[in-house]
């Protein structure tokens, strides 16, 4: 029998982990069932080539959750079989195989190469994926380019406005975009040992993930990513109040920059353009019929009173419709939701049917097109019923015994349930749980880290396969 090599294994790995990001975004090939690409091919090559590997003894603790995830899988197959296989299934189906098949990995990799090199290879990995990340905002930002896509079309038919759609790189959207940009900087932080202890780089970071989500406009994002920053400031306070108090002039030179920023209202505020009245008068066209049809721009009105009244009422009229229409259709996607967990006692209406039920309209609420979630609570109880409320339970398990080992593990024990609760916000932001690879590859992330460094206390490894 063939004999797995460590060293090749962790260069896969490495590739593998290199490749997650890009999901079926690149090189990817549809079969007709489901599409291929790279990350999916070289995860499944990795999960062959682990059984290569003389087995040592499994912790009880992964034997519990890859038990867990592959009766979950199981499940969505069953009841898939019951309310039928239509392509939502198919695709809910396959992204649980894959969540499966990457905590499996994960585990495994964690025996073959040890908790140390698996952080080492993860941290560096997640650093670089960071800061490639922010010159793509960055470059997008500045130049107004975006790589073709469904959403981005949709740019054509908007008037020019103080409103940007950026950054959104291969995802074709500014919530997924900033869903990994927000993930894979608060995993930067957590493996990389010399970010971890550096807590300027690791507020740098933070305020680079505020900074993208409010040029996103992405309402988890900045939601997320003030609540890590305040987070971090208040863990950190002691520090930060010494280091102030050591540097009195630098501390002084900081308070006046921000109060100047303040004072003259610059048009810009960071790298967002501020959606004050100036950023709607570019789209007001006015229309008067009498005594003839006559179309101008708000310039052209010759009472400044008048004018001021049209900017704010337009502007009164683009926040109502705003609210009327993201955050109703969020509601009546979570109403439509409850009402599927409900109406299947529990069971959960089965893989792809809440999509599906949308489409077909068999669903109390009109959401118009809108067939995503929106909502990964609701997503996992209204299709796989309680059997996903252990999922929630877990990490919710994960935050209590974090919280009782503070006084062994105090720092990380901190930034972990912090990290887990930005991953509760986060995960709406995506209009579907299972749709990005990074809430996988997260979700196995925290597993481990939680094992290895909450539960166990660090010591050095040297496991062999």
């Amino acid at each position: 029998m063939l004999k797995g090599n460590v060293k090749i294994y962790e260069i896969i790995f490495q590739i593998c982990m290199i490749s997650f990001p890009f999901g079926a975004n690149i090189l990817s090939i549809y079969t007709g069932f489901f599409t291929i690409y790279p990350y999916l091919l070289i995860l499944t090559g990795l999960f062959i080539y682990s059984f290569f590997f003389k087995q040592t003894t499994t912790p009880k603790y992964y034997k519990v959750v890859v038990a867990y995830f592959f009766a979950l899988l199981a499940y969505a197959v069953l009841r898939a079989s019951i309310s039928g296989f239509n392509s939502y299934a198919v695709f809910d189906i396959k992204n649980l195989l894959l969540l499966f098949i990457t905590i499996y990995v994960l585990f495994q990799s964690d025996i073959i190469l040890g908790w140390f090199k698996i952080k080492k290879i993860l941290g560096n990995i997640f650093v670089l994926f960071f800061i490639l990340f922010t010159l793509i905002a960055v470059f997008e930002y500045l130049t107004g380019i975006h790589i073709w896509g469904q959403f981005s079309e949709k740019l054509l038919t908007l008037p020019i406005s103080g409103v940007t759609y950026t950054p959104v790189f291969v995802y074709d959207n500014p919530n997924n975009f900033i869903t990994y940009y927000i993930l894979i900087g608060i995993l930067a932080i957590m493996l990389n040992d010399d970010i971890q202890h550096n807590l300027w780089i690791s507020l740098i970071i933070i305020g680079l993930m505020v900074c993208f989500s409010l040029v996103a406009d992405s309402r988890f994002g900045k939601i997320t990513s003030v609540f890590l920053f305040i987070s971090i400031f208040l863990i950190q306070f002691n520090k930060i109040k010494t280091y102030f108090f050591d540097r009195k002039f630098s501390f002084v030179l900081i308070i006046v920059f921000i109060l100047i920023s303040f004072l003259f209202k610059p048009l810009y505020f960071g790298p967002y353009w501020q959606k004050n009245d100036r950023s709607f008068e570019n789209e007001i066209v006015l229309v008067q019929t009498q005594p003839s049809i006559k179309v101008f721009n708000i310039y052209q009105l010759e009472d400044s009173s008048m004018k001021q009244e049209v900017v704010v009422a337009y502007k009164k009229f683009k926040d109502d419709q705003q609210l009327k229409g993201s955050n109703a259709v969020r509601f009546k996607l979570i109403k439509n939701g409850w009402y599927l967990f409900k109406t299947s006692h529990g069971l959960g209406v089965g893989p792809g049917m809440y999509r599906y039920l949308h489409d077909t309209k068999k669903v109390p609420e009109n959401v118009e097109a809108q067939n995503g979630p929106h909502n990964w609570i609701i997503e996992l109880l209204s299709q796989f019923g309680f059997f996903c409320f252990l999922y929630i339970l877990f990490l919710l398990f994960m935050i209590w015994i974090s919280i009782r080992s503070y006084k062994n593990h105090k720092s990380s024990s901190l930034f972990f349930i912090v990290s887990i609760l930005a991953f509760l916000i986060m995960s709406n932001a995506p209009s579907a749980f299972g749709l990005l690879d990074i809430n996988w590859v997260f979700t196995g992330i925290m597993i481990l880290f939680f094992r290895n460094e909450i539960i166990n206390t660090p010591e050095i490894e040297n496991r062999t396969a």
